[in-house]
């Protein structure tokens, strides 16, 4: 066992009362709050606690279930399987001569999971407002998990805080958009018979390897390293925090929405795909749940492309591409499913906004698989096999629904795939013999796809969209090229084979009494995942399975992870069910295990080991020799083969920290550590104004440091630091532009240890420092225009640091010359953007504060002489769309910001009209303005940016000609966030049209 603070081993052994009567003895889990949804279908696990040793009765849906306490307390009962029930109804939960918990409106539904990192976490109230405000769905219920603050543990806890809440318009603007629109699509399609309960988990920036759970990893060797790591900073911490104190509450399945980090080793090529499938055995073998769904979702595009995007794929293993692949994969898993996001991305931001299709795409797999909507194609064509004829390679695919299409998908919600009649196919790549990439001519033929190059006699590698942003600089109109598509719009999944030869078989037969699915010799290209399915006949039971000759269980569903060989699976039958052994040791004293020696266990069944310490000691438990952490009980569950558990115990010891006023330590209070584990590395702070004065560890002095890191744990331990206060100083100085002096400047002086700058009168700043260079920021109005570096004499009281002078890279980067400048700044700043356009098309997304190598604020991207960035460009007749995006830090005032296209430096009445658009010899064309009163402004949850703004306007070109377009802002600029703004999105395209005909 890792280190624990006292907090958590409180959270862990507590349970959460969550009824009017918290005071009464009997209390239930967080999960079953007022407005719970229970899964139907399966037994339903009620738990909480109460006095120890007493009867608890569960009444619901017309059933009474009893159990009693154990010594602790503790109790757990199961209720029956339930169909569906909408109508919310009491549940009773009773300790015999005590109190009675009532819990309302609990209704009977399908449960999701609904974790990964910040585009599941990214909540319907950031730019969903039309949904929001509709979102009157009394059937979807939904709660994030609520830990208590405990962000990750080393150990399993027990417990949430959370409460359900009815989705509607007031409060579901606080819940993940992607789950809340899989949500919806389902419920809407099931005419609203089927309550949703969502259980939102997830956090922003994680991998995939702290949300694994143990128990799915045993048996998969490429991820025994993961069990050597430190949990607190490696796999499973979140895990025991997040997902273990849910246990053993029936689930229908998890939604997964993660990748953008993607692990935080690769143990091998696959090892992504490794890790999903080590997070889905161990829901499934936590929650004991014989059939579990997991839908992911694939990655989007994003970043720019690389430059001139060409035909060479990128082909790391580590790339977004890659791990689209290995998501793919996850359609080799029992119930599993991945839903394509590679045309809803964002060039610029991680989290583009189009979570509405992503969304809905995840409810198709759902609707699928488990609402009986069986003629649904959850998908887009997945390549299934290629041949070779001549320079000629022909791609079969998976999913091709009603047929393949070229078309395009704005990353926009509710606009629908575009088909391209008559397009060109592109991100087709192929290589010759000698490994050379080609860009490819690709062909639709009837279902297939036919690639080929005048370039390559004999095609040896192949590709399809294999790069981080595949989308990016297509031009859908003038040229119309296209992405993959099936009619149904949805777009074929990326692709990659190294060698086009390069097929395995699974050779697969069933002796008398069942069946195996597919049956026969299969060939699969290589690092495809292959699913098989054993079912024995009424009367009989799976005897073994046995993989390449090896026995791997009576198991009912086995998947060949990425395939690199030819492989055999067999499977026997018998009339009897095999029965197992479970072996469960002991070793040493400081605790019981409920049950120890060989258990034998039927095919199928369930065994829990109940493991109590004796309150000095923690137990330590290594299941099949994997380490699992410390655990009070743990579940075989549906067991096939034998398995191991072995228990042993550490005594505890404890590090007490403390900070005397002036600073504060990390951790602090009490941190409970196990024998023989290493104890968590303290951190030392300081407030401004003091410095560290003694460190006193088991009360020998360490002097004036700022880390102490103890030895693996022998003996209770203590740390204690105490501060004094430093000498103030001050500084002034005189800003300087040129020969003239900057009116109204004044300076600040950082210093290298942040947090020391103490107040400024008059002009003056204090702080606290010794002799050295610094950074000094000069400010002016509302905006900051340094920083440049200064020596300054801090060894007297006060410090003169004489004239700054700004450099003339700085002015000219400001777009101030020295020249004609009057030596006075602007409360206002000029930020262009430049771009490259062949209109009518859409123009790749780039933020208006292009990196400068200097770190100066200002002006970027200028490419013309008068600082105006702007594009040629030749229009033929008719009407466009004009749409692009603003968005801006919350520091930034979004109602002072001015917007113009056309015509620069001159600032029209109308923030949301668009300018006239000068030919290159200053004519105008002749243009019809509409502006449009639809914009969107809403807060985001997100820290940069916290708005934006949606502008859209439209133009009629009456002749052509070529014009030159330029987008341009003004705003006011403050103190360090003149870098938090951007245009965004920007594209011009053929307007729409509305029901009467009139362009719009």
């Amino acid at each position: 066992m890792k280190s624990l603070t006292t907090t958590v081993l409180l959270c862990a052994l507590g349970l959460i009362s969550l009824s009017a009567t918290a005071h009464a003895t009997v209390t239930a889990h967080g999960l079953f709050s007022d407005h719970t949804v229970l899964q139907r279908g399966k037994p339903c696990p009620v738990w909480g606690a109460a006095t120890p040793n007493k009867t608890v009765t569960v009444v619901y849906n017309g059933q009474t279930k009893t159990t009693t306490s154990d010594a602790t307390g503790a109790w757990r009962l199961a209720l029956d399987a339930m169909t569906a029930k909408a109508a919310g109804s009491n549940m009773t939960i009773t300790e015999a001569g005590s109190n009675t918990l009532t819990i309302t409106d609990v209704v009977v539904g399908d449960v999701w999971m609904c974790g990964g990192q910040s585009n599941m976490g990214v909540n319907l109230g950031a730019g969903h407002d039309g949904a929001t405000a509709a979102a009157n769905y009394p059937g979807i219920r939904w709660m994030w998990v609520d830990n208590g603050g405990t962000f990750v543990a080393p150990d399993p806890l027990r417990s949430i805080k959370s409460t359900w809440k009815v989705c509607a318009p007031d409060n579901i603007g606080g819940f993940s958009a992607v789950a809340f629109y899989f949500a919806r699509k389902i419920y809407l399609d099931q005419k609203a018979e089927i309550p949703l309960g969502l259980i939102g988990n997830a956090v922003g920036g994680t991998r995939i390897d702290p949300w694994l759970i143990q128990d799915g990893c045993t048996d998969i060797p490429v991820l025994a390293p993961l069990f050597k790591m430190d949990v607190m900073s490696g796999p499973f911490c979140l895990a025991n925090t997040r997902i273990h104190p849910l246990a053993p509450f029936a689930l229908k399945g998890l939604i997964w929405y993660q990748g953008e980090n993607a692990e935080n080793k690769n143990q091998s090529p696959d090892s992504y795909f490794l890790k999903e499938k080590g997070l889905y055995q161990g829901y499934k073998r936590l929650f004991g749940l014989d059939d579990f769904a997991m839908y992911v979702v694939q990655l989007p595009y994003w970043s720019p492309p690389p430059a001139g995007l060409n035909a060479i794929p990128d082909t790391q293993t580590d790339n977004w591409a890659d791990v689209r692949i290995q998501q793919a994969n996850v359609l080799g898993l029992h119930h599993g499913g991945a839903a394509s996001a590679l045309d809803v991305g964002d060039t610029i931001d991680l989290h583009p906004p189009d979570k509405l299709d992503v969304g809905e795409r995840l409810a198709l797999w759902a609707l699928k698989n488990d609402y009986g909507r069986t003629t649904i194609v959850p998908s887009g064509p997945i390549l299934k096999d290629v041949t070779v004829q001549g320079s000629k390679v022909t791609c079969t695919f998976d999913y091709v629904g009603s047929g393949l299409m070229i078309g395009y998908k704005e990353s926009t919600p509710k606009v629908a795939t575009v088909p391209l009649a008559g397009g060109v196919l592109k991100r087709f790549s192929i290589a010759d013999a000698g490994g050379k990439w080609y860009d490819a001519t690709a062909t639709i033929v009837g279902d297939t796809v036919e690639v080929s190059s005048p370039s390559v006699a004999v095609p040896k590698k192949i590709a399809y969209a294999m790069w981080n942003n595949p989308s990016d600089g297509l031009d859908h109109i003038i040229r119309k090229e296209g992405l993959l598509y099936n009619v149904e719009g949805l777009p074929a999944n990326t692709f990659y084979l190294d060698d086009v030869s390069a097929k395995f078989s699974v050779t697969a037969s069933a002796g008398a009494g069942g069946t195996i699915s597919p049956v026969g010799a299969t060939t699969y290209l290589k690092r495809k995942t292959a699913l098989y399915a054993i079912t024995p006949k009424k009367g009989s039971y799976i005897q073994d399975v046995k993989v390449d000759g090896v026995a791997v269980g009576s198991v009912k569903n086995y998947t060949f992870d990425p395939l690199y060989a030819h492989h055999t699976i067999a499977a026997t039958f018998a009339q009897t069910p095999p029965v197992y052994c479970i072996t469960a040791s002991v070793e040493g004293k400081g605790g019981t295990m409920s049950q120890v020696g060989n258990a034998p266990v039927k095919q199928g069944e369930s065994r829990t080991f109940n493991i109590v310490p004796d309150g000095v000691n923690n137990a330590v438990v290594l299941i099949d020799g994997q380490p699992m952490g410390e655990r009070h009980s743990f579940t075989f569950t549906d067991v096939r083969t034998d398995h191991t558990i072995a228990v042993s115990f550490k005594q505890n010891f404890t590090l007490t920290a403390s900070a005397a006023s002036g600073g504060e330590i990390t951790p602090t209070g009490v941190t409970v550590v196990a024998a023989g584990d290493t104890p968590p590395t303290c951190s030392i702070r300081t407030q401004t104004g003091y410095k560290v004065k003694s460190v006193l560890v088991n009360g020998a002095d360490q002097g004036p440091i700022t880390r102490y890191a103890f030895a693996p744990a022998a003996a209770n331990m203590t740390i204690a630091v105490e501060f004094e206060s430093t000498p103030v100083y001050a500084v002034s100085g005189k800003v300087m532009a040129g020969d003239k002096p900057l009116a109204g400047a004044y300076v600040t002086l950082q210093t290298s240890i942040p947090q020391q700058v103490v107040t400024k009168e008059d002009g003056v700043f204090a702080f606290t420092a010794s002799a050295g260079n610094y950074q000094v920021d000069v400010l002016s109005g509302n905006a900051s225009y340094a920083p440049t570096s200064v020596a300054a004499d801090v060894t007297h009281s006060r410090a003169a640091l004489g004239e700054i002078k700004l450099p003339a890279e700085l002015l000219k980067n400001c777009g101030f010359e020295t020249n004609n400048w009057n030596g006075k700044w602007p409360d206002e700043a000029i930020l262009c953007d430049a771009w490259t356009l062949v209109a009518p098309a859409k123009v790749n997304r780039y933020h208006a504060h292009k990196d400068n190598p200097n770190g100066y604020p200002g002006k970027w991207g200028l490419s013309p002489a008068d600082g105006v960035a702007y594009q040629d460009m030749t229009l033929a007749a008719g009407t466009y769309r004009i749409t692009f995006w603003v968005s801006g830090s919350e520091r930034v005032d979004k109602s002072k910001v001015v917007v113009r296209l056309g015509k620069p430096l001159a600032v029209p009445p109308d923030k949301t009209k668009l300018e006239a658009i000068s030919q290159n010899d200053g004519s105008l064309l002749d243009l019809t303005v509409v502006a449009d009163p639809q914009f969107r402004d809403s807060a985001r949850t997100l820290k940069s940016p916290v708005w934006w703004k949606e502008h859209r306007a439209y133009f009629t070109v009456a002749a052509a000609g070529t014009c030159r377009l330029s987008l341009c802002a003004q705003t006011p600029l403050l103190p360090g966030e003149n870098r938090e703004f951007a245009f965004d999105d920007l594209s011009i395209g053929a307007a729409e049209s509305n029901a009467k005909g009139q362009s719009r």
